[in-house]
């Protein structure tokens, strides 16, 4: 059995019978059970503990995590979005902000989209300013330029 807490359990971990595993991991015996209890934000900042740091409520473990946890699934964005939104909700200041993910998601994403839909919103004078003239009249007829 394992208990999960993002913040260290200080009357459960003062117990009897309460023994430290090693950094952030305590065992309590409890009856003929033990219960292996994970304190996220004790855990050591590495690789194999890259998930668990991303649900630690600890800004600069949240970023190491972000920054080296490799998702197994396409839609594990969501899950960061979804937990930096929670975090932005309850005050804690993270390094890397909602706007930045919704940016990088979006230049990540942007090429899966349709150009119809790439340009949607975007007023025509915009993307036509940004070609020299040569360029936007290149492939035109005479009779249909204006």
């Amino acid at each position: 059995m394992y208990a999960v807490s993002t913040r260290r359990p200080k009357k459960v971990l003062s117990l009897s019978g309460v023994t430290k595993a090693k950094p952030g991991v305590h065992d309590l015996r409890v009856l003929s059970r033990e219960i292996r209890i994970l304190v996220l934000s004790e855990m050591p900042t590495e690789q194999r503990n890259a998930v668990l740091s991303l649900f630690s409520f600890d800004a600069e473990k949240v970023k190491y995590a972000m920054d080296h946890y490799q998702w197994q699934q396409e839609d594990g964005s969501t899950v960061i979005n979804q937990l930096l939104e929670q975090y932005a909700l309850e005050g804690i200041a993270m390094p890397y902000t909602m706007e930045q993910f919704r940016k990088d998601y979006i230049k990540a994403h942007l090429g899966e989209l349709d150009l119809d839909d790439r340009l949607k919103g975007v007023d025509p004078k915009d993307v036509l300013s940004r070609f020299d003239p040569e360029t936007r009249l290149k492939g035109l007829k005479l009779n249909t330029r204006e």
